[in-house]
């Protein structure tokens, strides 16, 4: 498989085409449901990204644990996805679709790792003046990471405002070779 840019051409390509018929609401719960089931059904989510060399196996699957529960618009790229081998991407469309519909609105995803939990306060400057920076609005979602040590690590798009102490302790490091 190609990677992210296909996972992001499918949620796109649904994205579109449920706006287009006006069935953005159904597919935003579909989207709920698969993002579900992969979180509690690792047997799913692991049928998913193991290869097969039975496509008539992989279609039965999708027709017993995704198409009674979901939209026909979300079936069929499912459908579409299996045959064309990438079936190992449905686990990571529902971020993708998400990621797709923030950006027609507009909306900039925004990470922010920890190494301990922030106060409100904190995180609200945070957004904030990444809020400021962007120029848009912004959705974010805090990780607590320990391997920070201090500080906080920032990233969007393709960009990072590492102001860890790890980070710091790296640059130094670098520095001094």
């Amino acid at each position: 498989m190609n990677g992210i840019p296909v996972i992001k051409r499918y949620a796109r390509a649904l994205y579109e085409a449920g706006k287009d018929a006006g069935e953005l609401d159904s597919i935003r719960g579909d989207i709920a449901f698969i993002d579900r089931l992969m979180h509690e059904g690792p047997e799913i989510k692991r049928f998913c990204l193991e290869s097969h060399n039975n496509r008539t196996k992989e279609f039965d699957f999708i027709r017993t644990a995704f198409s009674p529960y979901i939209s026909p618009f979300t079936a069929r790229m499912i459908e579409a996805l299996c045959e064309n081998n990438r079936l190992s991407a449905v686990p990571y469309i529902p971020a993708a679709f998400r990621e797709q519909e923030d950006a027609a609105k507009g909306i900039e995803a925004v990470e922010i790792e920890s190494a301990n939990e922030l106060t409100d306060e904190s995180l609200s400057q945070i957004e904030s003046r990444m809020q400021q920076r962007l120029g848009v609005k912004i959705r974010t979602k805090v990780r607590i990471n320990p391997v920070l040590i201090g500080g906080v690590r920032i990233t969007w798009s393709n960009r990072t405002i590492d102001m860890s102490l790890r980070g710091r302790l790296n640059a130094m490091k670098k520095l001094l070779k």
